[in-house]
């Protein structure tokens, strides 16, 4: 027995019987006599830290066995296939009026007021034995059958044709599902997406293969059920329909039958074997093979390999190693090549955009063979003699061979010639059958498709199949800016069926790297992406093709939600010309932690119909908690509303209203909380191409806001319409609701934005249409139909807010500021930015104003006749509206610089001296500056602190920004100027400090580290950073000093006075004596409330010269200062009450 031939790059070459591409290992035998492998074992380091068993089996003379190197430990071995479970058997089934008990799936459930059938149970299809009504959304199956003996069932496989989803479970423990993702459906659940059944059709039957450890789990001796749900995607139109048909098979370890035969179109499984341990590719990986008696037969040291290449013996069992380009697994090995060409090829143009055609030399030692097709060049490829020219747009990939090595890597490069792009290009390139081949390409319809009937469920494009491809991206300026290896899937919903489909970019190891390091997106700080997607622009598809990126920049900085970045480019595959495809981040639990900073281990994420797609769901729950509390109770209230971000949903409910996305709220839905921490859900904004009238599914005057609030809208739509019920939260959301309706969403405002988004695809549209069967004057009215909609919206959108919350009427409001740029006006969540201003309002919703001065003024008074005494010098007034009126803010004084300055930062405190993190702001001007809603953050935009009302930074003066504010007063008790929490912390290895005025404008953006030149001191070791100058650049690391121990926070630098971090302690609380002396000093504790936990003493510069980070409970204790020079001292003592400092004086004499 010999290890005969290894693949530890398996990435698209060899499937296992789950279409996982695993690596793997084929054993030998290449003695004259069989051998049973019950004993041997193989195992990948010595002594064997993972040994594994191999099965019981018997390998012929010059036989292979082939396994897979996948972890999963599978090793026994089935003699035949039998069916438990049929569709001609009869079931107990029911279509419920309200939802089925939990133990419904229970062995001991009563059914015998369930209807029976037999198992081809639906409506609206051909061959149905048993029909159930017209309209059903939901059927619920069980069916029972005996085992004798649980420990000869080895597998199980469930055959099933359904439409539209189903669940399946064993015994209550789940076996497989399709289409539905809620943990525990119920009958009210739809389908995810529409899915004809097929086996009437001349199909066949999906096959979900039982986990070995599930099953072991479900199985027991005696009666066992099975339970078949299926679920409807819709139940009304002329697609309507639901069907249902299922076995249930087992392997058998042993010769005798329990069960019936299995149905003739069955195929059994081909036996498959799966080791505990998984293969390194790193070059120094070792496989031991053991025979019975523990003694190591064979070993092999596995080299680095090229993806889909193997090494192994040539012939079978020589002793000779090669690599081999065509694997052979569980076949005998043929010529491979000694090794890998290490040569070098030189390419004498580098790849990227020429205006006319170029000649090419490829420069190297070796045989050269090259590909112009996209695919990967082999030994038969053609073989490079002379300069290529290239006339067209070409992808030319080079490979370096000898007689007897092959090549390591590929090389390449992609050539545009002559090409008019504004855009961003990708250039995707790989082997033309991972795409186009008719049986197994996943961009086409493929052998089981439904050719006929649009989206064409069954075509390949449907499966979520992964292809290797190469990418070079290009930026706007055609400067490449990354090549890297990685896998694609067609992606999307009912888009798949579009010509042109979406692609989701993977970035896996096994390719080249886990991330693409590029900042696709200038508006975030994200630099990183495990994913992304280059989006058809899905039921846009060649209308405007930008409506949801168009969305999505209408609320960019300017909401609290979360948005699905957008950034045209343009995609050529293998060299052909594919059009524009939007980048789009892939929204997933890594898109919540490149955002938010949360694990992407640690999230929750729901869909419309809180549906799990990450993590736990409890949305049911809360929806029938709001919809059977009181909501006006503001316990009751908050026992719901404290699990959402109110800022959030608000924005999300008001925008979806306003744009009137047709599919939502029933789709188009993601909601995403930390499980740890502030467990609060957010609402992500995507998939909203069928918004703002497109299609004239809805018009402008359609009623959204009362599709929002029906009840049978699903379970967020639940939520709020309760929530609403709620006066003060029903106030918020209608004036949020006007806000965004008199600033991001007035016509002019998108009509602008449109525009600009339209001109910056304008140049490449042409293009793009032509190659997918578009007409330019289609595009033009379709964006016109846009600003149609612009000016239509906003007259029914805010009558319908009246009407739906029975409101009195709309009132004008007006704003006005005197005199002229003395200050600004904010009216509930917004500051509008030009005076006199005008918006519209609701008579019987209260709204709140607030005179904000600019540096120089005060606000003295409003003007508001008719519904504020006169002179009223409140800032800040909240009114209902019951008229058209004015409102000016009156301000006296003169315009004064505006000059704040970060000027101390302490990002990691000693541990001695917890202080928390915080950054000192200093306003150098020569005026009160008032930072009311502004904002501060660190690099992560989802960390922010918004300042609250009022807070004012007078002139020359400091104010501390810290995110613990109760650490923050035990270390610096004197100090009261300062405000928080912000809940976040700074990291210790480097972060950004960002300052946001109120408008949002970035007013301060630098970046400190942890690493020269920035200065250690300031990590960890008692000091902060201390801006020398006001008049110095943050950004600069010359300009911070790490001078004084523990910084001086709130007060100006002062030369290390200790003082200012530690009040001096009065004589009834501690006593210091004799003081002066030569450094014997005795220290008391008068009052017993203080425990002390530990003192040090700093000379003048805060260089600490005595420690003593122990607790004291004696009232008294000495203090030995005798080898510190003679001069001034503070002896700072923590207590559990804050720090106290006394002075000390030693002289020796």
């Amino acid at each position: 027995m010999v290890i005969n031939e290894v693949c530890s790059n398996n990435v698209s070459d060899t499937p296992d019987e789950e279409n996982n591409y695993e690596d793997w290992i084929e054993l030998y035998n290449a003695g004259n006599a069989p051998v049973n492998l019950k004993g041997y074992r193989i195992a990948d380091r010595h002594p064997a830290a993972s040994i594994w068993n191999l099965p019981d089996i018997t390998l012929a003379p010059d036989a292979h066995l082939l396994l897979f190197a996948s972890g999963e430990n599978r090793s026994v071995t089935v003699h035949h296939w039998e069916t438990a479970v049929t569709e001609n058997d009869t079931w107990k089934y029911i279509t419920p009026a309200s939802d089925l008990p939990a133990n419904w799936r229970s062995i001991n459930f009563d059914d015998s007021d369930w209807k029976s059938g037999q198992g081809v149970v639906g409506y609206g299809d051909n061959g149905l034995l048993t029909i159930v009504p017209k309209g059903t959304l939901s059927l619920f199956m069980r069916k029972k059958f005996t085992v004798v003996d649980t420990s000869e069932i080895l597998q199980a496989i469930l055959h099933i044709d359904y439409d539209d989803g189903f669940v399946a479970h064993l015994n209550g423990v789940e076996i497989a599902r399709a289409n539905i993702k809620n943990i525990s459906p119920g009958r009210w659940d739809p389908a995810e997406n529409e899915r004809e059944a097929l086996v009437e059709k001349g199909g066949s039957y999906e096959k979900f293969t039982v986990q070995k450890d599930v099953l072991k789990r479900a199985l027991v001796n005696g009666t066992n059920v099975l339970t078949v749900q299926v679920h409807n995607h819709v139940t009304s139109g002329l697609k309507s329909d639901l069907a249902v048909r299922a076995f249930l098979s087992f392997g058998m370890k042993g010769e005798e039958s329990q069960f019936s035969p299995t149905p003739s179109w069955f195929n059994e499984p081909l036996q498959m074997f799966h080791t505990n341990f998984k293969l390194s590719n790193n070059g120094s990986e070792l496989l031991y093979l053991f025979d019975p008696a523990s003694k190591v037969i064979d070993q092999l040291v596995i080299p680095q390999m090229r993806e889909n290449n193997s090494y192994g013996r040539t012939p079978d069992g020589a002793a000779f190693h090669n690599i081999f380009v065509n694997t052979t697994p569980g076949l005998a090995n043929t010529a491979g090549y000694s090794g890998y060409c290490n040569d070098v090829i030189t390419f004498s143009l580098d790849g990227g955009f020429y205006s006319s055609s170029q000649s090419l030399t490829l420069g190297g030692s070796s045989e050269i063979r090259y590909t112009l097709d996209g695919s990967d060049p082999h030994k038969t490829s053609a073989l490079y003699s002379t300069p290529i020219s290239i006339t067209s747009t070409t992808v030319v990939k080079a490979a370096c061979y000898s007689a007897t090595l092959t090549a390591p890597k590929v090389y390449t490069k992609t050539y545009f010639i002559n090409e008019n792009i504004d855009l961003p290009v990708f250039s995707i390139s790989t082997e033309p059958d991972n795409f186009f081949h008719p049986q197994t390409g996943i961009y086409v319809l493929g052998p089981g498709a439904d050719s006929i009937n649009s989206p064409h469920f069954g075509a390949n494009f449907w499966f979520d199949w992964e292809r290797p491809v190469h990418i070079e991206y290009y930026d706007k300026q055609k400067n490449r800016c990354f090549e890297v290896d990685a896998g694609a899937r067609i992606f999307g919903n009912y888009s798949r069926a579009n010509s042109m489909k979406s692609l989701a970019i993977m970035m896996r190891d096994k390719y080249d790297a886990p991330e693409i390091n590029y900042k696709f997106f200038p508006y975030k700080n994200i630099n990183r992406f495990k994913s992304i997607v280059l989006r058809n622009s899905g039921s846009d598809f060649n209308t405007t093709h930008l409506m949801d990126g168009f969305i999505q920049m209408s609320v960019l900085g300017k909401t609290a939600l979360d948005i699905q970045a957008y950034r045209p480019s343009v995609v050529f595959i293998n060299g052909q010309y594919w059009g524009i495809h939007n980048i789009r981040e892939k929204l997933n639990e890594d898109y919540v932690e490149s955002n938010s900073g949360v694990s992407a281990n640690s999230v929750d994420m729901l869909d419309a119909w809180a549906k799990q797609i990450e993590g736990s769901n409890d949305l049911y729950a809360l929806e029938w908690q709001a919809a059977n509390s009181n909501m006006n109770n503001q316990s009751n209230f908050n026992a719901v509303a404290d699990n959402f971000d109110l800022d959030n949903m608000i924005d999300f409910f008001a925008t979806e209203i306003y744009i009137s996305n047709w599919d939502w709220p029933t789709n188009n839905i993601k909601a995403w909380r930390p499980q740890t921490g502030n467990k609060k859900y957010r609402y992500i904004l995507y998939d909203t191409d069928i918004s703002l009238g497109l299609w004239n599914l809805q018009t402008a005057s359609f009623n959204q806001l009362r599709k929002a609030m029906s009840k049978d809208m699903g379970p967020h739509a639940g939520i709020f319409f309760n929530l609403t019920k709620n006066v003060d939260f029903r106030n918020r959301f209608i004036n949020r609701s006007a806000d965004l309706m008199n600033t991001i969403f007035t016509p002019q405002n998108l009509s602008q934005l449109l525009s600009a988004m339209k001109d910056s695809i304008a140049s490449d549209m042409p293009r793009h249409l032509a190659r997918w069967n578009g007409w330019i004057g289609y595009w033009d009215s379709e964006i016109k139909n846009r600003m149609d909609f612009f000016n239509a919206r906003p007259a029914p959108a805010r009558a319908q807010m009246v009407s739906e919350f029975n409101l009195v009427k709309q009132v004008e409001v007006t704003l006005n500021v005197m005199p002229a740029g003395a200050g600004v006006i904010k009216i509930n969540t917004i500051y509008p930015d030009t005076y006199p201003w005008k918006g519209i309002y609701f008579d019987g919703v209260p709204v709140t104003v607030t005179a904000v001065p600019n540096p120089g003024y005060t606000f003295t008074h409003w003007e508001v006749p008719a519904l504020i005494p006169a002179g009223s010098s409140d800032k800040t007034v909240t009114l209902n509206v019951n008229l058209k009126e004015t409102f000016t803010a009156y301000f006296t004084g003169s315009p004064a610089p505006l000059d704040l300055k970060i000027s101390e930062i302490n990002y990691h405190s000693e541990d001695a001296m917890e202080s928390g993190d915080w950054v000192e702001i200093f306003n150098n001007g020569t005026s009160d500056v008032d930072i009311s809603n502004w904002t501060f953050k660190d690099f992560n935009d989802y960390n922010k602190y918004v300042f609250p009302a009022n807070t004012v930074i007078p002139a020359n003066g400091r104010l501390v920004l810290c995110n613990d504010p109760v650490k923050f007063h035990q270390v610096y008790p004197s100090i009261t100027n300062y405000i928080g929490p912000f809940e976040f912390d700074l990291s210790n290895s480097g972060d950004m400090i960002r300052l946001y005025d109120h408008l949002g404008n970035c007013y301060v953006s630098f970046s400190y580290d942890d690493e020269a030149p920035w200065d250690k001191a300031a990590d960890g070791k008692g000091y902060t950073l201390e801006l020398r100058d006001p008049s110095f650049d943050e950004s600069l690391p010359g300009s911070w000093m790490t001078y004084c121990k523990y910084g001086s926070p709130g007060v100006p630098y002062n030369h290390c006075v200790t003082n200012i971090i530690a009040r001096e302690a009065a004589e009834d609380i501690l006593s210091v004596y004799p003081n002066p002396n030569n450094g014997s000093f005795f220290l008391d504790v008068k009052n017993t409330d203080y425990s002390l936990h530990g003192l040090r003493v700093m000379n003048q510069l805060g260089e600490v010269v005595y420690a003593d980070n122990n607790s004291h409970h004696a009232s008294s204790m000495s203090l030995e200062l005798s080898n510190v020079p003679d001069g001034v001292y503070y002896l700072m003592i923590v207590t559990d009450k804050g720090a106290l400092s006394k002075k000390v004086v030693k002289m020796s004499k």
